[in-house]
């Protein structure tokens, strides 16, 4: 366990890290990263199609870059010759079910509640950091998930 006082002396800076499904410019060379990590145990350079990646893509990523990195592995593991092909990269049952799930509301309001709760989930409840994140006051982040 970490000691409450060092604890408070690292917490100096926040550091915000947005999520990979807000930078998917960077997945093809987190790709390229994870594929020769994983191609030198099987000692064969290893490439990803532009189907594969366009299917890395589109994944809404729940799991990050640990979650990528674990899809490269399995695709590495498995594949027989020297191309990821698409039908290689699989996601978790449970990412997948999401995705099928997730619909976005039909009202106005409703769609920015969620979104305030979800940047508010992201902060881990921090309501004065949501509020910085969304570019509004901690009063207008009050007054907006209490409408409706």
């Amino acid at each position: 366990m970490l000691r409450h006082d060092l604890y408070h002396r690292l917490n100096t800076f926040e550091l915000y890290t947005p999520p990979l499904r807000k930078h998917l410019e960077d997945i093809p060379e987190l790709c390229k990263h994870f594929c020769r990590i994983f191609s030198k145990s099987s000692d064969c350079p290893l490439d990803i199609s532009k189907q594969a990646m366009k299917k890395l893509q589109d994944f809404h990523w729940p799991g990050n870059v640990r979650e990528l990195r674990a899809c490269i592995e399995r695709a590495c593991a498995i594949t027989t010759g020297q191309n990821i092909e698409a039908d290689l990269i699989t996601f978790p049952k449970a990412s997948a079910a999401k995705l099928k799930e997730d619909k976005a509301p039909d009202k106005l309001e409703d769609l920015e509640r969620a979104h305030i709760k979800r940047v508010l989930k992201e902060c881990d409840g921090n309501y004065t950091q949501a509020a910085r994140r969304l570019g509004i006051s901690r009063p207008t982040l009050y007054s907006r998930l209490k409408k409706g």
